[in-house]
């Protein structure tokens, strides 16, 4: 008797599992933009290496973060394609995305001595996304080792103007300083970027911090 009762359960328990797991909120959709791109190399380095294939390498690192982490992440290139700015923003629009990273790699002339990193974003009244940028940068800075270059307010950015949420464009360190550059090109320090942005994301969510729109 005993048996038929635990065995009759066990349909019970598998839909209340089910229902907890439907009843859960769900994961937010987050666009991975790597900069640049196909005829556009971005920054070249003055050993010959693109800005272009860094920011990929970086940005399918963190897409593969995000989506260990159960995020749904979209990569708007996983190649060596050409995207222009407007098909950026209007993608991930069109996508009802939650948030907006684009990765960069940043380059200053006649100073190879300038290295660490930026993030840029949208200004907007209430300063919220000021707040957020500083947020990633400190997450960055703390996990890479990097010199914090501070963030600043792009209003003139199209990929930060045009999107409709949340968005930020990190510029992960100087190709025209020989030492970072070298760290950008070294797969566990790419992934050290992941890992600070995937644990900067799960700060904005148990804050709730990315459940508003700009």
């Amino acid at each position: 008797m005993n048996k038929k009762i635990i065995i009759g359960s066990v349909p019970i328990i598998i839909f209340l599992v089910l229902l907890a797991i439907s009843l859960r909120p769900a994961k937010l959709t987050i666009v991975v933009d790597a900069g640049h791109g196909g005829e556009d190399p971005g920054t070249i380095s003055p050993t010959g290496i693109y800005e272009k294939d860094i920011n990929l390498a970086i940005a399918k690192k963190i897409a593969a973060s995000l989506a260990q982490n159960h995020y749904k992440v979209i990569m708007l290139r996983q190649d060596d394609s050409t995207l222009s700015l407007e098909e950026r923003y209007t993608t991930a629009n069109a996508q009802q995305a939650d948030f907006f990273i684009s990765v960069h790699a940043n380059a200053i002339e006649n100073s190879s001595e300038v290295e660490g990193i930026q993030v840029l974003y949208y200004p907007d009244s209430e300063q919220a996304n000021e707040q957020l940028a500083q947020q990633m940068l400190k997450q960055l800075t703390t996990t890479t080792k990097a010199a914090d270059k501070g963030v600043i307010a792009r209003p003139d950015l199209a990929v930060l103007r045009g999107t409709t949420m949340k968005s930020l464009l990190i510029e992960t360190g100087f190709m025209t300083n020989e030492q970072e550059l070298a760290r950008l090109l070294q797969n566990t320090y790419q992934q050290k970027i992941a890992d600070a942005v995937t644990k900067t994301v799960n700060y904005y969510i148990k804050n709730q911090i990315l459940t508003s729109k700009k």
